[in-house]
C-alpha cells in the first residue's frame, strides 16, 4: 500500500513539471532549402504548407514529444530547454529529412527521441514542392516561467 501512495505522489510531482512543456507557436516556413524564409529568397520559394497546418499537425502529435520530456524528466527533474528541429516535408507530407538546429537541452536521449518523434508525423502534402520547417519547442519544469519568442532570428 505503501508504494502506491509513493507512485500517485511522483506521478502529481510530474506532471506539474510537464506543465511547462511548451510549444512555441510560429514554426519558420521555408521552401527548398532555404533555412529562413528572408526577401531575398521569398520570391524563389516553390513549396507551400501554411504555418498554421504545420502547427495543427505538430499539436495532434504533440504526446510523442512530451513523451520524450517526461522520460527526461524522471532521470532529471531539472530538465528542459529550447530546442528547434528543422525538418523537410517532402512532396508526399512525409520527413525527408531532421536535424537538430539547435538546442540548450543537456540530455541527448532527449534530443534523439524528439527528432525520432518528429519524423513520423505525416503532414499534408505541400503545395508545388517539398518545404523546410524549424519549429521551435520549449520544454521546462512547470515551476518555472516559459517563455515563447518563436520566430526571431
Amino acid at each position: 500500500m505503501q508504494s502506491h501512495k509513493g507512485e500517485s505522489r511522483e506521478r502529481d510531482e510530474l506532471a506539474k513539471r510537464l506543465d511547462g512543456c511548451r510549444e512555441s507557436f510560429a514554426p519558420t516556413v521555408a521552401a527548398y532549402g532555404a533555412p529562413f524564409p528572408t526577401e531575398s529568397n521569398a520570391q524563389s520559394s516553390h513549396g507551400r504548407l501554411p504555418p498554421t497546418e504545420i502547427q495543427k499537425v505538430v499539436r495532434q502529435n504533440f504526446g510523442r514529444l512530451k513523451l520524450c520530456y517526461t522520460t527526461s524528466l524522471r532521470n532529471n527533474p531539472s530538465s528542459g530547454g529550447r530546442v528547434e528541429p528543422e525538418f523537410v516535408i517532402d512532396m508526399d507530407g512525409t520527413i525527408a529529412t531532421i536535424r537538430m538546429q539547435s538546442t540548450t537541452v543537456a540530455d541527448p536521449d532527449m534530443n534523439e527521441c524528439i527528432l525520432r518523434g518528429m519524423s513520423s508525423i505525416r503532414f499534408p502534402a505541400p503545395e508545388g514542392g517539398y518545404v523546410t520547417v524549424v519549429y521551435p519547442l520549449i520544454f521546462s519544469p512547470g515551476d518555472q516561467s516559459t517563455s515563447s519568442d518563436a520566430g526571431t532570428d
